[in-house]
């Protein structure tokens, strides 16, 4: 059983070829079943032998009867018809297979009377329809006769001058057109089943962990799409990849902080190197926020992932941004009043914009803790402005600043 593609498409080809083979001969056997024109065959063939006999008899005039009727026997056996010779009284005198001798041509019902010379059929009642061309026999010294060259008009002539003269030819073409197509089947099934294969190699690819694979766009229509559909999802696995990477990747450097703050201060408590109860206090509130901070960080994280697989629906809504700014900086104040950090808002209502609240609200906040933790004893200002048809939002700080190496 055949299992490749390719294989599938090149005999499904082939068995097209086949079949309209098939068709095209048995279309041909309907056209010379129902139509004249294996009878028209069989009536020249007749009107040949009948012309090459006479042509005979003119040469070599038989002096007999006798000598006629076995020149006309040796004809019926060379060209494989049936002769009579039928006299003035239309009385069968000779018949080449002899059964019909003495008859009259009465007996077999012809649909006119016979002529003397020319063509026509005629039943027999035992044998069937005949189709016979006459000739009257010239020469001295015989009676009036005339010959007819018989030839069987059954549906089995028929199918055998079929055989004879139509299906050779018809086997001929169909070889060659098999010949012809074959090649050209195989390459038309090579142009749908190579690009095919070049995209189940670059899913291969993609299983394995090969992220960079990408499938060409190549063949049909219709293989060019699922090509382009491949490369897309393949772009979106490798965006989930990379987003799966960064987070760990974040979690790992924004927790190391707080956990390590958190193992210093409690191993001063365990180890008693914080003593007085001052410092004892200082120590649990540190461990206390850095605990509080953890779940924020983890959330932010989280909410960044999302982002990253585009599985975060934003709401569309119109909104004034001076009243949102200003509500993250007064969560932000106490914050930055303990970090000896002056904050400030510039910004004049109404500055209208079309967005999520509660996302913008996150990305504002996200900037002003960030200004905070970097920034002791500065200045943070966070200003807002039209521009055209945008709104520009500004924060900025005093505080130690992005390390060159870490900007891009």
């Amino acid at each position: 059983m055949v299992r490749s593609l390719n294989g599938r498409l090149l005999l499904s080809y082939i068995a097209v070829v086949l079949v309209c083979l098939t068709l095209v001969g048995l279309g041909l056997l309907l056209v010379v079943w129902s139509s004249p024109l294996w009878t028209g065959a069989a009536y020249l063939r007749l009107e040949v032998v009948a012309r090459a006999t006479l042509a005979r008899v003119r040469a070599q005039p038989p002096s007999s009867p006798e000598g006629l009727y076995a020149l006309l026997a040796q004809t019926a056996q060379e060209h494989s018809v049936r002769v009579l010779v039928v006299d003035a009284e239309k009385v069968i005198r000779f018949d080449s297979e002899g059964a019909w001798e003495g008859k009259r041509l009465e007996e077999f019902a012809p649909p006119r009377p016979f002529p003397e010379s020319g063509r026509g059929t005629f039943v027999a009642p035992a044998d069937g329809r005949w189709a016979f061309v006459a000739r009257s026999v010239p020469g001295a010294g015989l009676p009036p006769l005339t010959v007819l060259f018989l030839s069987p008009q059954s549906r089995l002539l028929m199918l055998a001058w079929f055989a004879e003269n139509l299906l050779p030819p018809l086997v001929e073409a169909g070889l060659i057109a098999l010949v012809l197509s074959v090649p050209l089947a195989w390459l038309m099934a090579r142009s749908v089943a190579r690009p095919l294969e070049k995209v189940a190699a670059a899913a291969g690819a993609l299983a394995r962990g090969e992220l960079e694979q990408r499938a060409p766009v190549s063949g049909p229509q219709e293989v060019q799409d699922l090509a382009r559909a491949f490369n897309r999802m393949a772009d979106r696995v490798a965006a989930v990849q990379r987003a799966q990477r960064d987070l760990v990747a974040n979690i790992s450097h924004e927790l190391k902080t707080p956990l390590t703050s958190i193992q210093g201060f409690s191993q001063a408590i365990l180890d008693g190197t914080a003593t007085d109860p001052a410092a004892v206090g200082q120590a649990a509130r540190i461990i206390h926020e850095e605990a509080e901070r953890m779940p924020r960080l983890v959330d932010q994280l989280l909410s960044l992932a999302r982002f990253d697989a585009g599985q975060v629906e934003m709401r569309r809504q119109p909104l004034d941004l001076v009243p949102l700014l200003g509500q993250c900086v007064e969560r932000a104040a106490l914050r930055a009043e303990e970090t000896g950090n002056d904050l400030s808002l510039f910004a004049q209502s109404p500055l209208p914009v079309v967005g999520d609240p509660d996302w913008l609200t996150q990305v504002f906040a996200n900037l002003l803790d960030n200004a905070i933790r970097h920034t002791r004893g500065g200045r943070i200002e966070i200003a807002a402005r039209r521009d055209g048809e945008w709104v520009e939002v500004t924060v900025s700080d005093t505080g130690e600043g992005i390390r060159p190496e870490d900007l891009e």
